[in-house]
């Protein structure tokens, strides 16, 4: 007789700065609640929400397998650096098509953190002569 508790499974949001170049990795946790003498498996894509794939990020899917006594997994997901002043922009990853799990489905939202300076506005001062007639233009930069 099995008694044991069939697993759910989960997954772990995460928040990272984007960084100016190159590619930072975005590695999600995926979990279950328990071992199990079943291999696991289930499938994952990733999907925008406000980060755009192939500007902010690269999009991937594919499945997990869980052998029988592991209990954790993870998804590498590549996020494109950036120099440019915008707000965090988020994706998500999907978990779906859960075998042997009490659930089937789980998602996790990934952060991309904005870490460029916002842009800065200057005036320059200006000094005329105000003149004796008529108006004289102050041009300010």
């Amino acid at each position: 007789l099995n008694d044991d508790q069939v697993p759910t499974i989960s997954i772990s949001d995460i928040d990272l700065l984007e960084g100016n170049s190159g590619t930072t990795s975005f590695i999600f946790t995926v979990t279950l609640s328990n071992p199990s003498d079943q291999v696991i498996t289930i499938d994952f894509a990733t999907e925008d929400i406000i980060a755009l794939a192939g500007t902010d990020y690269t999009a991937i899917t594919g499945s997990l397998t869980f052998l029988a006594g592991e209990t954790s997994k993870t998804i590498n997901v590549l996020v494109n650096g950036d120099t440019t002043f915008e707000g965090d922009d988020t994706f998500a990853v999907n978990l779906t098509n859960g075998v042997n799990t009490a659930n089937s489905s789980a998602s996790a939202v990934g952060t991309i953190i904005n870490d460029d300076s916002a842009p800065t506005l200057n005036i320059s001062d200006v000094a005329l002569v105000e003149g004796n007639s008529g108006t004289t233009a102050f041009t300010f930069t």
